[in-house]
């Protein structure tokens, strides 16, 4: 596993070692991998959240399309028939 070093204020670390004597967590390595993967998560689903706001407010003002029964399929097909007419050119 790779190794990062970080610099802590002194505060922080205090915290750290308070979390890790209390049990909390294995080691003070354990507590900001906890912390990475958390800020991750939360960067994805703010991502996801923004994508979801821009497309309602597409929808609200009349941008939107509403798909009908069939149109991913036959979107599918025509995809499948373009990567198969360049794929045969290649060979």
């Amino acid at each position: 596993m790779p190794t990062i070093t970080i610099d802590l204020p002194d505060a922080m670390q205090e915290y750290l070692d308070i979390q890790v004597r209390a049990g909390r967590f294995k080691d003070a390595g354990t507590v900001v991998q906890n912390l990475i993967a958390d800020a991750v998560r939360n960067q994805w689903r703010q991502e996801a959240d923004e994508k979801l706001r821009e497309s309602l407010a597409e929808y609200e003002r009349g941008e939107g399309v509403r798909w009908k029964k069939g149109d991913c399929e036959r979107m599918v097909r025509a995809y499948l028939k373009q990567k198969k007419s360049r794929t045969g050119k290649r060979s």
